[in-house]
């Protein structure tokens, strides 16, 4: 956590208000991404990766939709709030930058509800959640742990 000195309120000193980095919110750290595959592609390949781990080593993974959530956290809050398209392109793209992400669909973990043929997949391009076949292998795969 880090924490913003903000100026005096009259009270009698500064306020002192908390402020979270993405790192702080986020219980994971990334990993290699892996190139554009299936979903199932990409469990093998991820798969194949944590056999050449260390003994204490945490196994990768894709990440679930609730993580790709938390990490578009800002962009999804300043949009409730009705920021202007330009404003919010640009916390995307900081977003994009921060976590070394393309504008490109990215596959998560999770499956669509009750269709066990589909996953989530994030659309970094603009910050939006759909629905893919997991035999598509136009998607990327960026690794967890």
């Amino acid at each position: 956590m880090q924490f913003e000195q903000r100026p005096d309120d009259g009270l009698g000193g500064g306020n002192t208000e908390q402020t979270e980095n993405i790192e702080d919110r986020l219980s994971f750290e990334w990993g290699p991404e892996l190139g554009k595959m299936s979903w199932a592609d990409a469990k093998e390949k991820i798969a194949e990766l944590n056999k050449t781990l260390k003994e204490d080593e945490k196994p990768w993974r894709l990440p679930s939709k609730e993580e790709w959530e938390e990490i578009l956290k800002p962009f999804t809050e300043a949009k409730e709030k009705g920021v202007l398209e330009e404003e919010l392109q640009k916390i995307l793209e900081e977003i994009r930058k921060t976590n070394n992400l393309q504008s490109c669909n990215y596959w998560s973990s999770s499956t669509y509800f009750d269709d066990s043929d589909d996953a989530w997949i994030v659309y970094m391009n603009y910050g939006n959640f759909y629905n893919d076949n997991k035999d598509h292998d136009d998607n990327l795969v960026r690794c967890v742990h």
